[in-house]
């Protein structure tokens, strides 16, 4: 899943919105809005061998150009939304 490979190699996360939903086959998709060092959208599943639950990073898109993410929901499908928090051009305060 995702634009292309942009895990980074440190896994440096700063999440501002997270989104857990259970897919219609029964797995569980986790989506983590992540503010830095980029601000991207990344994708885990969770997978669970009945005594534990273990997290897999599976893939990230990155924000549009103008803005940056701000919430983001997941339907049972596959498919999601995200919305946008303000242009990166706008001053802060304004």
């Amino acid at each position: 899943m995702g634009e292309h490979l942009c895990q980074p190699d440190d896994l440096v996360f700063s999440p501002h919105d997270i989104v857990l939903k259970k897919r219609f086959y029964g797995r569980y998709q986790l989506a983590v809005i992540n503010n830095m060092p980029l601000e991207t959208l990344e994708m885990f599943e969770l997978i669970t061998d009945d005594d534990s639950w273990e997290i897999k990073w599976m893939g990230c898109l990155d924000a549009p150009k103008p803005g940056y993410f701000n919430d983001v929901a997941l339907m049972r499908d596959g498919s999601l939304f995200a919305t946008h928090i303000y242009d990166k051009g706008t001053p802060i305060g304004s």
